[in-house]
């Protein structure tokens, strides 16, 4: 995530996989979801999406699909 900020056009977006792969990954996700310069935050559950675009005048956070609805996830 620091690494490829310097590179990043102002209105950006990164792609993160795996974010509920481990509870390191959950940690980062979460790390990356509180940063000042995240505007917009999704969890897709299996990826999550941030956007650095100032054109979000609130920071804003979205789960569209949470675990529950997803059962076949919590067989593996």
């Amino acid at each position: 995530f620091e690494t490829c900020m310097p590179n990043l056009k102002p209105e950006g977006w990164m792609v993160f996989d795996d974010i509920h792969w481990s509870d390191d990954m959950e940690n980062a996700w979460k790390t990356i979801c509180a940063d000042e310069r995240v505007r917009l935050s999704i969890d897709c559950f299996d990826i999550g999406l941030v956007s650095f675009s100032k054109q979000f005048r609130e920071k804003q956070h979205y789960t569209l699909i949470p675990l529950r609805h997803k059962p076949w996830k919590a067989l593996f």
